[in-house]
């Protein structure tokens, strides 16, 4: 190729190093602007190919996008393949998707074929969205067990964006000057003059719409790889075409010639685009989506994990484009296990009318100190973890999580009906406002089981542990439930073990961590925790997607995390099936009137109901510590 040739393509290499240098000066926040601003300049090029230069205008090249971003993820998920390596497969994917509806779509012309191809997306979206095995109306998780370095992840995700902005540039420039080129510029000009000189019209046509399609789709799937997270709704939204139409017509569509002369079509079709960006606009304008929790982020026993989690799926539903335009922001308050603490930061949060509901949060106390305050607010709280009594008795408190009172009674069941004992201790500490609920949870199921009555040794944390183990082994228990949280429970199981050895000891979900089955590696067979949700500790399906939200977070996998996870989806999943405005008054309305809704992490559906009456979590899967590792320890859920 002539020096000529190359000359204008000279900019791509102070471009590439300006790329190769630029994360030592941006930010993360800035590298993700400049990320999308160079993929968009890579999509409105491709569109640009296909309608400036190829004569066909489309109105439907969101299609290849979604098909490059469903590419990547469903690949990734499948194969656990880094998802960089599985890159041109996505180009491979929408290049071979436009060579499938090219036959149909090419015997349409003008506005018929804009027409035409913005069906076809349409149709695609619709399936994918009701297909469950691409994750349905819920999306999909990015899988990135297979990275190496998770730090390096937004710098690769930026270059990639680069080198695409840099080669569709040049790419383009270089496919103009060749005889390809030159044949589309002679078909767009004239179709019948470019026949009568000997040119494949149709040939030309189908390689533009091809690689228009196979860039496209890498593109998308670029930009959701960065994001981590995918959903029908934003891989096939219609405002990519108004966003590549606009940039092409703004950077100068393709030059003179036949195209050109349908420029009032053009301009017409572009201003009905348009009024859409008002209304997006004003959407926009409201502001974010603001929720709430309070949750015990300070203290003893206290934990973040469920906020962390919440906070985790809000940010990859906003990467994802947010809710209706609009992004979700997620406001945590320490109540730092304290009743004042608690009720100043539901007041702050009440009192803000931005503040649609509170979710994902996890407190020992703030249900009782604030039960009044929500409901006299109108304000839902769906906690990730509800622990004192009044979370399961309150008309605008509905936790996901089983609780702790639940959790005993199926601990009671599995122990009484599955190991088969008869002598059942329970030992419980004296936690704030919990020691009566929990000599009610086993009176009532000693009434519904007709069991032997358990015995139920109640003592205070700081007490020192040795006599009340003394006393509990006097009772010759052939089992022990303890219903104290993680840290204790450890405690419980080291200092029993040395008197009690052979005895069983199931403890609830707060024990069933990483860092419990460290600890009690050494402490013998015969220790058991309830799971509240699917096992995080298992190979299932039902939580991969939610594992791999928390390896790209570096975030602890546990009940605590899940129950936030769940919490946040039950909330985004009923703002995204409402069609008029968000605010407190509408959200809290949905909420009443959601249908029964069904996580893969749960055993029953769950649904918030008018005037307390929730449909709220009452199962556990039996856990068994075996070799430092937890196991399902019985192959059904139990039930309360």
């Amino acid at each position: 190729m002539k020096t000529s040739t190359w000359f204008p393509l000279a900019w791509t290499l102070p471009c590439a190093l300006a790329a190769w240098l630029a994360p030592h000066w941006l930010d993360a926040g800035l590298m993700r602007l400049a990320s999308e601003v160079l993929l968009a300049i890579c999509m409105a090029q491709m569109w640009n190919l296909l309608a400036g230069y190829g004569g066909l205008m489309s109105l439907g090249h969101q299609l290849f996008i979604g098909v490059g971003a469903y590419a990547l993820f469903d690949l990734a998920q499948r194969t656990g393949v880094s998802p960089y390596w599985l890159l041109p497969l996505t180009s491979l994917a929408g290049a071979l998707c436009a060579a499938l509806i090219a036959p149909a779509l090419f015997r349409l012309r003008d506005a018929y074929f804009a027409i035409g191809i913005w069906v076809v997306a349409e149709v695609v979206a619709l399936l994918v969205s009701k297909t469950s095995a691409l994750g349905g109306s819920a999306g999909l998780t990015l899988d990135m067990s297979a990275l190496e370095d998770i730090e390096l992840f937004g710098q690769m995700s930026f270059w990639l964006a680069c080198a695409l902005g840099i080669v569709s540039v040049a790419g383009l420039q270089l496919l103009m000057r060749s005889r390809l080129g030159l044949a589309m510029t002679a078909v767009r000009d004239n179709e019948v003059a470019a026949r009568s000189v000997g040119i494949d019209v149709q040939r030309v046509r189908l390689i533009a719409f091809v690689i228009s399609g196979g860039m496209s789709a890498l593109a998308g799937a670029v930009y959701f790889m960065g994001g981590m997270f995918l959903v029908p709704s934003a891989a096939f939204d219609v405002n990519w075409v108004v966003m590549m139409l606009f940039a092409t017509l703004i950077g100068g569509i393709g030059q003179k010639g036949r195209f050109m002369k349908h420029r009032a079509l053009v301009v017409a079709l572009a201003s009905v685009l348009a009024a859409a960006l008002p209304l997006h606009a004003q959407q926009s304008d409201q502001g974010p989506i603001v929720v709430g929790a309070v949750s015990s982020l300070t203290g003893p026993g206290a934990s973040d994990a469920s906020t962390l989690a919440a906070r985790m799926y809000f940010d990859a539903v906003n990467a994802a484009g947010g809710i209706q335009g609009r992004r979700i922001e997620y406001r945590v308050i320490d109540d730092q296990m304290h009743p004042t603490k608690a009720q100043q930061a539901a007041t702050l949060l009440a009192g803000d009318p931005r503040v649609i509901a509170l979710a994902g949060g996890s407190s020992v106390l703030e249900c009782a100190v604030n039960r009044q305050r929500y409901a006299t607010a109108g304000l839902f709280n769906l906690p990730g973890a509800g622990v004192d009594p009044a979370c399961f008795s309150s008309t605008h408190i509905a936790p996901v999580n089983t609780g702790p009172y639940v959790a005993t009674a199926t601990a009671l069941t599995f122990a009484h009906t599955v190991l088969r004992h008869e002598r059942i201790c329970v030992v419980s500490p004296a936690l704030p406002g919990m020691t009566e609920a929990f000599e009610k949870t086993v009176k009532d199921w000693t009434q519904r089981s007709k069991a032997p009555a358990p015995s139920l040794d109640v003592y205070r944390l700081e007490d020192p542990l040795p006599p009340l183990v003394q006393r509990v082994a006097a009772r010759q228990c052939q089992v022990i439930v303890y219903t104290g949280p993680g840290g204790p429970a450890i405690g419980w199981v080291l200092a029993s073990r040395q008197v009690m050895p052979k005895v069983p000891v199931v403890m609830l979900t707060s024990a069933y961590t990483s860092q419990a089955a460290k600890a009690l590696a050494n402490a013998g067979d015969g220790l058991y925790a309830m799971a509240e949700f699917d096992p995080w500790s298992s190979g299932s399906l039902q939580i991969m997607g939610w594992r791999r939200l928390l390896i790209a977070r570096q975030i602890e996998p546990s009940s605590l995390s899940q129950g936030g996870h769940i919490a946040a989806q039950v909330l985004v999943n009923t703002l995204q099936g409402m069609h008029g405005p968000i605010h407190r008054a509408s959200v809290s309305q949905a909420l009443e009137t959601m249908a029964p809704w069904r996580s893969g992490m749960m055993d029953q559906p769950f649904k918030v109901g008018t005037n307390g009456q929730h449909q709220l979590n009452r199962s556990a899967l039996p856990m068994k510590l075996e070799a430092g590792r937890w196991r399902i320890a019985h192959a059904r859920w139990i039930s309360d």
